[in-house]
């Protein structure tokens, strides 16, 4: 059991990391339109968009703000992103420079969404291994209860081993939804990157 828990939080160490690496993408991709001038405010409000809609993907049952719908899945609006800004018809060399710079920061937020989705369809949770472990943990109990004389003490460990087994059970499957249940990511730094982008509008 040890070993599926960790590496059940290794997975959603994977996972948290990533979050925070795209978080930190889309911040610096806003900044670099922002500084290529008005011609980029469709793009800008584009990506609010993408950001607002993923979210509301990870997090159905929390407010977002009042965007519009994206009307297609977040790869699909970023690639819609990646196309306005190759759109972009640079003045300058500083332009040139800022367009290829959002370019690249799309391609790594397209990257890490897809290495995210393929990690969460996959995950790291070996469900024959950890049924085989129940199993197992099982007939131990039930050894337990065949070759003892039933007292408060045997019934009190038996119920403490089962809590601490019960217990590592659900850490492992918490652990592998990191975007559900009760152990799920804060959606606090979405919501603290939305209202940067917000108020640099």
């Amino acid at each position: 059991l040890s070993l599926l828990v960790s590496s059940a939080n290794s997975f959603r160490g994977e996972i948290e990391k990533e979050y925070r690496q795209a978080l930190t993408g889309i911040a610096h991709l806003d900044q670099r339109l922002a500084a290529y001038g008005p011609e980029a405010a469709d793009s800008r409000r584009l990506l609010q968009i993408v950001v607002v809609n993923s979210a509301r993907l990870r997090w159905p049952n929390e407010d977002f703000g009042n965007a519009p719908p994206l009307g297609m899945t977040p790869a699909a609006g970023l690639l819609d992103l990646e196309r306005k800004i190759l759109r972009l018809h640079p003045a300058d060399d500083e332009q040139k420079y800022l367009q290829m710079q959002a370019l690249q920061l799309t391609a790594n937020l397209l990257q890490i969404q897809k290495l995210v989705a393929n990690q969460e369809r996959s995950g790291s949770l070996p469900m024959p291994l950890l049924i085989a472990v129940i199993l197992c943990t099982a007939a131990i109990f039930g050894s337990f209860g065949l070759y003892c004389d039933p007292n408060g003490v045997v019934l009190l460990s038996i119920a403490a081993a089962a809590a601490a087994v019960a217990g590592a059970i659900f850490l492992i499957i918490e652990l592998n939804t990191p975007f559900s249940g009760l152990l799920q990511l804060s959606s606090a730094p979405f919501k603290a990157l939305l209202t940067t982008l917000q108020s640099s509008r």
